[in-house]
């Protein structure tokens, strides 16, 4: 009687599979599965192995982070078919930039509120300057509330360069009354020292003094 040889195949497991972009070898319980289910057709794991052993993965965009529905990473995905916030918050979730950490143009302060207040992605920048910012009030509205007065308390006229410079805050008060009132110079024509520009509309603020 002649023997012939016998030649036995190992095929490649799954886990060695090279899945397409956004999949991931199927990750399967060893004592609850056939074996033929994770393993190839072959000896080589190929592209025709794909569909028994690669899944897709769920994208980050399908899970709701804390910072609200549009923090989600573009494009990345979480680790499984489908998202868990407690596996996969870190890796899809980033914070989104709060308008307190935004700075405000000069002539302008931030809204109340700003720690609680999101930019529209990881930075603030200049698009998000009307979610964050508000106009501080002109000197003219401090003239219209409480007016100007002398050391004596009589009534005078504000200095009429004055009328356009920056009250502290969104509204003026009575804080101002030396900004907006005082024989003080506009920063227009202050030189600056080396590393420092001078602000926009320089005409609108004021030094401590008259020079």
């Amino acid at each position: 009687e002649k023997v012939l040889p016998v030649l036995f195949i190992w095929p490649e497991v799954c886990a060695s599979a090279r899945c397409p972009d956004h999949h991931a070898p199927i990750q399967h319980d060893p004592e609850d599965v056939n074996v033929e289910d994770f393993i190839c057709l072959g000896e080589v794991c190929t592209k025709a192995d794909v569909p028994r052993c690669c899944e897709k993965l769920a994208p980050c965009d399908t899970m709701q982070c804390p910072s609200g529905p549009d923090a989600q990473a573009e494009g990345w995905n979480c680790f499984g078919t489908t998202c868990d916030a407690k596996v996969d918050q870190k890796h899809c979730c980033d914070r989104w930039a709060a308008c307190s950490e935004y700075i405000c143009p000069a002539h302008q302060i931030q809204r109340p509120n700003a720690t609680k207040t999101l930019c529209a992605s990881r930075m603030c920048s200049t698009r998000d300057a009307d979610l964050c910012c508000e106009d501080r009030e002109v000197c003219a509205a401090f003239e219209e509330k409480f007016g100007c007065k002398d050391p004596n308390g009589t009534k005078v006229d504000m200095p009429p360069e004055a009328k356009n410079r920056r009250c502290t805050d969104a509204t003026c008060g009575s804080m101002d009354e030396a900004h907006c009132c005082g024989d003080v110079s506009s920063c227009h024509g202050f030189k600056c020292l080396g590393g420092w520009l001078l602000r926009k509309r320089p005409e609108h603020f004021t030094c401590n003094g008259k020079v």
